[in-house]
């Protein structure tokens, strides 16, 4: 996001995204009881989250490696978004089975970590259920299945968060974004998986955008590498330790 484009989040909603959630939020998917800052356990993937508060943005595909927080970044992005930001949000696994555990073993549990989202808890109970939960400022949250095309029909949706995209049936991908063309600019889709097959749409999809890609820094380094194996250099004793072994 451009200095700019922060400046207006911080103008219109307080804080940028990652600097609302190091304030706000305490969970224990890193193990921890410690905030979560953006120098913590979601560092690699907080840069890919800061256009959800950019204007032009529209579509977002994220496509990092394993173990790289694809999922933890959205889930903390979701509660700045109901906290600061309510609109119907429509959040897609890839089976209706896979959605209700997404929701029992994690959401659920981080929204009860996060006060500014907890204190928005439906007085009534039956209106927070593992698949939706309609927040006391107005907000709904459906958490659904990608394969069952019925979750992606009649709901008008500003918010679209769809996880594991490769393994979507084709086609259901654009039916989901189109639930958010009823909001015009301000409908925004993040859409997540581990990388997947040519041509196909998660593929097609990452290659409307700029196509930036992960880099890391090595410890004393000061440039920024890309994930490349001509980038890797071998310490010679470990090398020839595991020749040997």
């Amino acid at each position: 996001m451009s200095v700019a484009a922060l400046r207006l989040w911080a103008a219109i909603y307080g804080k940028a995204i990652a600097l609302w959630h190091g304030d706000t939020i305490w969970h224990s998917f890193c193990g921890t009881t410690k905030k979560t800052a953006p120098d913590n356990c979601c560092d690699t993937m907080w840069p890919s989250m800061d256009p959800v508060g950019s204007l032009p943005f529209h579509a977002w595909p994220v496509l990092p490696f394993g173990r790289h927080n694809k999922t933890t970044a959205p889930e903390l992005t979701l509660c700045c978004i109901i906290a600061n930001i309510p609109g119907p949000c429509l959040w897609l696994d890839q089976t209706d089975e896979d959605a209700k555990d997404e929701s029992e073993s994690r959401i659920q549990k981080l929204f009860e970590s996060c006060e500014p989202v907890k204190k928005l808890f439906p007085r009534n109970k039956n209106k927070q259920r593992n698949t939706t939960v309609h927040f006391s400022n107005g907000m709904t949250l459906w958490l659904l299945g990608a394969h069952n095309k019925t979750n992606l029909q009649r709901r008008s949706i500003r918010w679209l968060f769809g996880d594991e995209t490769w393994r979507w049936p084709v086609g259901h991908m654009a039916e989901a974004e189109a639930r958010t063309t009823a909001f015009g600019w301000l409908g925004k889709c993040v859409f997540m998986s581990q990388g997947s097959e040519d041509n196909d749409e998660t593929h097609k999809k990452f290659e409307t955008t700029d196509m930036r890609e992960w880099h890391y820094k090595c410890p004393g380094g000061e440039e920024f590498v890309s994930y490349s194996w001509e980038n890797v250099e071998w310490d010679a004793v470990l090398n020839d330790a595991a020749t040997t072994a």
